[in-house]
């Protein structure tokens, strides 16, 4: 079964613990993506966690958080 894995150009996992297991086995092409199911996904959007230290720094405004932006105008590629 490892040489059958071991012939994928990159292996995408859902947690950790398969990316360690795979590491352990020589395998290091290996990336940890998280549950991108949609289902696991609303369901984790619908269990928010309460961070007073946010609610201190925003007040009662609005906040909208973004990772991972870049500038159209500016991008290289």
């Amino acid at each position: 079964m490892l040489n059958i894995i071991s012939n994928f150009d990159h292996l995408f996992v859902q947690n950790e613990d398969s990316k360690y297991m795979l590491l352990t086995r020589n395998i290091t092409h290996v990336s940890n993506v998280g549950d991108t199911r949609f289902d696991r996904v609303l369901e984790i959007t619908n269990n928010v966690n309460e961070l007073p230290i946010l609610d201190h720094f925003k007040d009662k405004s609005p906040l909208f958080i973004c990772g991972s932006t870049w500038d159209q105008g500016r991008y290289d590629g």
